[in-house]
């Protein structure tokens, strides 16, 4: 669920952001390139999506602020929008980015959008800069050029907020990420999810959850079952790195939500 902005801290005066949005208007108006007063880099905006994201990038699940000091992306690019040639590949023991190709489409985009409380969310900068950059692939196949908000699209980029991922995301037990969906794939594409770092950080746990579950198909008894249980519901806690693929994982292996193995402890109790 994304963080109430009233809840959180004052965002500031409502005249003020008006104003920037009628300046950026204003701005397209009249064929010139806007310019976004950058609310959205204070701390406190971050500290607010960080604290509801539990510290992890909404993209690729990994713990934003080890690492980075973490990006409040906007979700619909503000400024330009760019569409996928050559989805490139990350350079071995790098975390280089290398033949990736784009192709600008609009040097206007989601403008109306760029102090839109909806439209960020925290995001590491590998996902956000090195691979997603102004990318915002949608399902219709003959795409407005100049987004436009009477216009209505259909994004296939997954919305951390918006979107179940479990559905259109599963997991080898090598942590390898695999779009089960039209979304879940281009999700991927678009934000590197398939880099080899990355699955090389979700590979002892993929491999953990996918020995949990051959042990309870395993077992016939139901203590040593609730013991995996647990087990299970602790990895996929949402403050942890990679807790979605754990959940991911139980569904399109056992076809099991999260709420059905509570359920389960809950009758064995």
């Amino acid at each position: 669920m994304r963080p109430e902005m009233h809840k959180n801290f004052e965002y500031g005066s409502d005249s003020v952001i008006e104003q920037e949005r009628d300046n950026v208007r204003k701005a397209i108006e009249c064929k010139q390139k806007p310019d976004f007063y950058p609310y959205w880099r204070e701390n406190r905006y971050k500290r607010a999506f960080s604290e509801n994201q539990h510290g992890k990038c909404g993209y690729c699940e990994s713990k934003v602020l080890a690492a980075y000091y973490g990006d409040i992306e906007h979700y619909a690019p503000k400024s330009e929008v760019h569409e996928l040639v050559s989805p490139g590949c990350e350079s071995f023991g790098l975390s280089n980015v290398t033949d990736r190709k784009t192709r600008q489409i609009s040097n206007i985009g989601y403008w109306w959008l760029a102090y839109d409380w909806s439209n960020y969310l925290l995001a590491c900068n590998r996902c956000n800069s090195a691979w997603k950059r102004n990318l915002f692939p949608i399902i219709e196949s003959e795409r407005k050029v100049r987004p436009d908000s009477n216009i209505p699209e259909t994004p296939l980029l997954l919305n951390p907020f918006d979107d179940d991922p479990i559905p259109h995301l599963n997991y080898n037990d090598f942590g390898q990420i695999i779009g089960t969906t039209e979304q879940g794939r281009s999700t991927i594409e678009t934000c590197g999810l398939d880099r080899e770092s990355l699955r090389n950080a979700r590979e002892e746990k993929a491999r953990r959850m996918y020995g949990l579950l051959r042990e309870f198909l395993d077992t016939n008894n139901s203590l040593e079952k609730q013991n995996i249980i647990r087990i299970i519901i602790d990895m996929g806690k949402e403050n942890y790195a990679h807790s979605g693929m754990i959940r991911s994982m139980l569904y399109h292996e056992f076809k099991l939500t999260w709420r059905n193995l509570e359920e389960y402890l809950e009758a064995a109790e």
